[in-house]
């Protein structure tokens, strides 16, 4: 039995080969699955990721050069830039989050007061910054941004999931 089958397969490949799914077929597919592509925050962290590589580049070619006193104010003017790209982002991001909270989502709000004790590491770490000025803390001020964009970021799509159930539900 097995061997006609794989008989017939060997003998009609081509006819198996030969018709095509159309673009829409896969649209359809794709949306029964509830795939959606989040095609904004992706270019989002495609631009960071770039401007963060970038800047690392910098820092490298600048310190293999250089002694330790222009390392050390290059390295906090490197990260000046890099705090205020991630300031702006996050932000921009609690603003959109505030006025789709304004919409009377009924989303968990908790994540507020993670952010605040973000926000509490962040000045402790900023102070550290001021007496001691060294890689380790840049590197922790950096990451505490970083956690706060990604918050921040699951917090935008879980409302955006919340919304979207919303708009099926009015459908």
């Amino acid at each position: 039995m097995k061997d006609k089958i794989e008989k017939f397969i060997i003998e009609n490949w081509q006819e198996f080969n030969s018709d095509r799914p159309g673009k829409d077929v896969w649209k359809n597919i794709e949306s029964s699955l509830g795939w959606q592509e989040k095609v904004g925050m992706s270019i989002l962290w495609k631009v960071a990721a770039v401007f963060f590589f970038a800047l690392s580049s910098i820092l490298l070619i600048e310190r293999q050069g250089s002694s330790d006193f222009p390392e050390q104010i290059a390295i906090d003017e490197d990260f000046k830039v890099v705090e205020q790209f991630y300031i702006s982002q996050i932000n921009e991001m609690k603003d959109e989050i505030d006025i789709l909270l304004t919409l009377d989502i009924d989303v968990d709000n908790n994540f507020k007061e993670d952010l605040g004790k973000l926000d509490a590491m962040y000045l402790v770490l900023k102070d550290n910054l001021l007496q001691n000025s060294t890689r380790g803390v840049i590197d922790a001020l950096v990451l505490n941004l970083i956690m706060k964009i990604d918050l921040l970021n699951e917090k935008l799509l879980e409302i955006d999931e919340v919304t979207d159930e919303d708009l099926n539900k009015l459908i």
